[in-house]
């Protein structure tokens, strides 16, 4: 489980450098992606960085990876209780 989690992730990070120019980051799949959890821990920093951002993105970038954030704990939670736990 570990060795294709660690692959995945480089592909992620490498990926995340082949989009870094201005139309892609601006316009493009990076524009996009750095909405979407997984991405945008890369993706969200880079923008703020380099290029112009306008605040509402980053609350947006911040809400959207909040919610992500509690749906996945209630998952978890859920799974937890329904097959981990002795009942």
């Amino acid at each position: 489980m570990q060795a294709p989690f660690y692959l995945l992730m480089l592909g992620l990070y490498y990926g995340t450098l082949l989009i870094n120019n201005v139309h892609h980051m601006q316009h493009g799949v990076g524009r996009v992606l750095s909405f979407v959890p997984g991405f945008s821990m890369l993706l969200m920093p880079l923008r703020l960085l380099y290029y112009t951002i306008h605040p509402l993105e980053i609350g947006i970038g911040l809400l959207i990876s909040l919610g992500f954030l509690i749906g996945f704990y209630r998952f978890g939670l859920a799974y937890y209780k329904r097959f981990i736990t002795i009942k």
